[in-house]
């Protein structure tokens, strides 16, 4: 690798997560069942304008979700490990939950975290089996994979979606549902890592669309929604509400990873004067619903695609955790040379 290619994909493995982390501080402050009336859009776009527009501007830091504190446990693993060992995470897992329980965790992933601790991480793979309908189908899993997508770009020896397998076991047993969306988002990243500045949309799209084993009935109903990202993105100005009738807008894989696909692609397929940064999250945002984790899922792609330069540092220094998330980034990008 040379010294321009690898200057231009440390500035990428940081925008991924610095995406990731702003997404999620930003998103949560806005969480709305339903998509934001006109009224709360203009406050959210005067909130963003304030934070982004204004140097040195003082304020309380957004906190982030479990999204930020588990996709840490996930980089912790791999920076000591260099893959996804299974025990290593659960021991990650259940020491970051237990610091942050403030997080949103759900209540399965609650009773699990608390089984591994009981069980003095003798079977970690046992909690998740045992607990019934563990995160049936949600975003858990697609939510922290960002550390294992961008490893996997430099150190070709892993296998990404068996990465992801590995990882998911521990929460989401049996839940191909929310295993294939973390695959979706997985692959999407680390597409996106070493993509030109040049996105071909139908490229990419169909490329990540392959990723998926389309014998398995889940891996289809991904693909049909990534067919609705595709007709929509052709679409002129699609109101909110038609993308949240075909995309979704809920904690469902299945109705948040293609959103926030089409979150990202959107701003790549219809440029404004907007930073692109910043208009996937504004628009992300104001789709409501689980919007601090789709706007952490397209906020991550944004950065994988554009790099940092696109991401405010004003927005960066008003979410907690931005030196554990620079550090981070600079691990996973050390951790293999």
């Amino acid at each position: 690798m040379c010294l321009f290619e690898k200057s231009r994909m440390i500035e990428k493995f940081r925008g991924t997560l610095y995406g990731l982390l702003v997404g999620d501080c930003f998103g949560q402050l806005f969480q709305e069942s339903s998509i934001l009336p006109k009224g709360s859009r203009l406050v959210l776009r005067k909130f963003l304008d304030s934070f982004e527009n204004e140097p040195g501007k003082k304020g309380i830091r957004k906190l982030y979700t479990d999204d930020t504190a588990l996709t840490l446990a996930v980089a912790r693993t791999i920076e000591s490990c260099k893959q996804i060992d299974q025990k290593n995470l659960a021991i990650n897992y259940v020491d970051e939950f237990y610091r942050n329980v403030y997080r949103g965790f759900n209540a399965s992933t609650i009773e699990i975290f608390a089984k591994l601790k009981h069980s003095n991480f003798d079977d970690v793979l046992y909690p998740a089996k045992e607990v019934l309908n563990s995160n049936s189908g949600d975003n858990g899993c697609a939510m922290f994979i960002a550390p294992i997508a961008l490893v996997c770009t430099k150190n070709k020896m892993l296998n990404l979606n068996d990465e992801i397998r590995k990882a998911a076991a521990l929460t989401h047993s049996n839940d191909e549902m929310a295993v294939t969306g973390a695959i979706l988002l997985a692959n999407a990243i680390g597409a996106l890592i070493e993509s030109k500045n040049n996105l071909d949309i139908d490229n990419f799209l169909s490329h990540i669309s392959k990723k998926l084993n389309s014998s398995k009935g889940d891996d289809r109903l991904f693909e049909e929604q990534i067919n609705g990202v595709k007709k929509l993105l052709n679409v002129d100005n699609p109101s909110e509400e038609r993308i949240v009738n075909v995309l979704g807008h809920s904690e469902q894989a299945i109705f948040s990873v293609p959103t926030a696909i089409y979150c990202f692609l959107r701003s790549v397929k219809h440029k404004n004067n907007m930073n692109p940064f910043r208009q996937v999250v504004e628009y992300a945002i104001q789709l409501g619903g689980h919007s601090n984790t789709i706007a952490s899922m397209s906020g991550a792609l944004c950065g994988a695609h554009y790099g940092e330069a696109v991401i405010s540092h004003n927005m960066l220094d008003q979410c907690e955790g931005f030196d554990e998330i620079k550090a981070t980034a600079e691990h996973l990008f050390d951790a293999f040379k």
